[in-house]
């Protein structure tokens, strides 16, 4: 039932926003390549998961090293890190994106789709 009550608003949420969007003018055919970028992002966020967790675990084990006095684990551990991790790859990605030969080529695929719905 916890499942439920977690997916159906997530679900009735992306069925509106599709609406919304085609509404708009916004392309069906758009949305894979939106959901081939979101799949991007999960992949960059679950690798800056790991390097920060690892790093944390590293400065951790420092600090008990030189400073003698306990230092938690937990904190590195904090569900914090991962929405810290998701703005990293969102950055990254668009960041990537802005510079890549391939952004160039979707803005104008993007910008003539958008031209051809608006003169409909």
């Amino acid at each position: 039932m916890d499942v439920v009550l977690l997916l159906v608003p997530v679900a009735l949420t992306s069925a509106a926003a599709f609406l919304l969007g085609r509404r708009r003018g916004i392309p069906a055919a758009g949305l894979r390549l939106a959901l081939a970028r979101v799949c991007e992002c999960v992949g960059l966020t679950v690798a800056f998961v790991a390097l920060n967790t690892a790093l944390g675990v590293g400065f951790t084990l420092l600090a008990r090293a030189l400073t003698r006095r306990f230092v938690s684990l937990y904190v590195v551990t904090d569900s914090v890190l991962l929405g810290l991790s998701a703005l990293q790859a969102v950055a990254l990605r668009w960041w990537w994106g802005s510079h890549g030969q391939s952004n160039v080529n979707d803005n104008v695929n993007d910008a003539t789709e958008t031209q051809r719905h608006r003169e409909r």
